[in-house]
């Protein structure tokens, strides 16, 4: 009882979206995750997390509206999350909204 329980279709994406997770697209996530922490250390914003994982380490709360506002949608515990689907120029649009939003230069 579920609502893509024994989906045939969505049994074939899934499946499909795990042969394409290969050690190649891992990779690419991973740095994909460095560049965003690095490069919002280098603007004065903590961060902390592996991989594809990004926390933003300040008070969230205040800052979570500002990222809201500019059209990033984090955790409310400050938590990011990459994914194989994103580009190059999404990752540097997300590194230029969160510096623009809460740049602690």
């Amino acid at each position: 009882g579920g609502t893509f329980s024994a989906n045939p279709v969505t049994m074939k994406a899934g499946r499909t979206a795990l042969d394409m997770f290969d050690h190649a697209a891992i990779e690419r996530l991973n740095a994909a995750g460095e560049i965003v922490r690095s490069e919002l250390g280098k603007a004065g914003i903590a961060t902390t997390g592996r991989g594809s994982l990004i926390r933003l380490t300040f008070g969230i709360s205040a800052d979570w509206w500002k990222l809201y506002d500019a059209g990033l949608l984090a955790c409310t515990n400050g938590l990011l999350s990459l994914s194989t689907a994103m580009s190059t120029a999404d990752v540097e649009h997300i590194i230029r909204i969160i510096v623009g939003a809460i740049g602690r230069d």
